[in-house]
């Protein structure tokens, strides 16, 4: 029998102060305040298919081949009890995207090829973002 998730209360964020919605369902149009918060160089909250709730700085805003928006971001922490792990993220549903602190002066970092390489347009770049364009080849290949 499996054991059920206990009930652990997250941090709730007010609709008012945050970006949530990109608009109309399979939208290409960018949002404009989110796209503006990339400018700026902000930190944003998702929410994974676990409910975690997860830190990253948006790094890239833009179009993946297959026409969904995406943010390409670096993960800061992974959330309530999860041990910080800090990698690279891209994240195609927007609607789980909260803007948490916007206007931050972020280190320089270079988004990897095998992110970069997602993006067929570019919406928002943050300051300090570099892209590293050049092939992706994965070890033994």
């Amino acid at each position: 029998m499996k054991k059920s998730k206990p009930d652990i209360p997250r941090p709730s964020f007010e609709t008012s102060n945050f970006v949530l919605r990109r608009g109309e369902s399979g939208s290409k149009e960018p949002d404009e305040k989110l796209k503006t918060a990339v400018l700026d160089g902000c930190l944003v909250v998702y929410v994974d298919e676990w409910t975690n709730h997860r830190t990253m700085e948006a790094r890239a805003y833009g179009l993946t081949p297959g026409d969904r928006p995406v943010i390409i971001g670096y993960q800061l922490d992974g959330g309530q009890g999860i041990p910080p792990v800090q990698m690279w993220k891209a994240i195609d549903d927007l609607d789980r995207i909260f803007v948490k602190e916007s206007g931050l002066q972020f280190v320089e970092r270079t988004i990897p090829s095998q992110y970069a390489s997602q993006l067929i347009k570019m919406f928002a770049l943050a300051p300090g973002t570099g892209l590293d364009l050049s092939s992706h080849e994965a070890d033994g290949y």
